[in-house]
């Protein structure tokens, strides 16, 4: 659970990586795409997963 702060979305997670659990084969697979914004939508953040299903941050696709 996130507190207060001055990261994310006025909170005080620094890394939005931190709130997600490992990746499930079964549902999740390699080059799946993950836009993660903040509450307040001033930070962004893209990630692709690797073939590990490790989040990857790459620069989003325009």
């Amino acid at each position: 659970m996130a507190h207060p702060g001055t990261g994310w979305g006025g909170t005080d997670v620094d890394d939005p990586l931190t709130i997600l659990n490992a990746f499930d084969a079964k549902v999740a697979w390699p080059g799946l795409r993950m836009l993660m914004v903040s509450t307040t939508g001033e930070q962004w953040a893209y990630y692709e997963l690797d073939e590990g299903l490790v989040p990857r941050a790459l620069e989003a696709p325009r």
